[in-house]
């Protein structure tokens, strides 16, 4: 989990340095990516949650 809370923030990170570009319509991809990554994210942690 730890890996898909470093791929979020790598992605999020991404989107933020796109935003400040001419275009900024392509950071909306990585935006998009960034929260499916946490919805898995946060379902797995729920997952686990649940089993406590």
């Amino acid at each position: 989990m730890q890996d898909q809370a470093l791929v979020i923030e790598s992605l999020l990170s991404t989107a933020m340095a796109m935003l400040s570009e001419r275009d900024p319509t392509d950071a909306y991809e990585m935006i998009e990516k960034a929260q499916d990554r946490a919805t898995r994210l946060n379902s797995a942690l729920d997952s686990i949650n649940a089993a406590d």
